[in-house]
């Protein structure tokens, strides 16, 4: 089911086809992750607790420079969105967990982005598929 999804036209950023359209004479980001590649397979399945884990090993790494302050921010507000979260299983993928030569990640992409990395659950209750996407460049 995730599969799926992960292969559909819902994943993928409305505004940024927006934008190409737009502009297709600019170079633009897209995601670091090559769509049409990657599978559930790829992703690291997690509890509650173990995204909060994997968040603070992140946040502690030691190459942040100015950006650490910036990060935590978001990693707060998300700690308050994730919560109240019911679900049991959540899925990681970071683009740090693949070799740069990997058809799975694109460049100039990988290059740029000093992180990116997805979150994402499910809600069964809900029938919801949460995605939180994590990116600076």
């Amino acid at each position: 089911m995730i599969d799926s999804f992960l292969h559909s036209p819902h994943f993928s950023f409305e505004s940024l086809r927006g934008v190409v359209k737009r502009n297709p004479e600019n170079p633009f980001l897209r995601q670091a992750f090559e769509p049409k590649e990657i599978l559930i397979g790829d992703f690291k399945k997690y509890t509650k607790e173990q995204v909060v884990n994997f968040l603070a090993e992140f946040a502690n790494e030691d190459d942040w420079g100015n950006d650490r302050d910036d990060f935590l921010i978001i990693k707060n507000q998300f700690l308050e969105i994730l919560t109240p979260t019911q679900s049991e299983s959540f899925y990681v993928i970071n683009k740090d967990w693949f070799v740069e030569s990997d058809f799975k990640i694109r460049e100039p992409e990988n290059s740029v982005f000093l992180y990116y990395f997805l979150v994402l659950w499910i809600d069964c209750k809900n029938s919801t598929l949460t995605i939180s996407e994590w990116t600076h460049d």
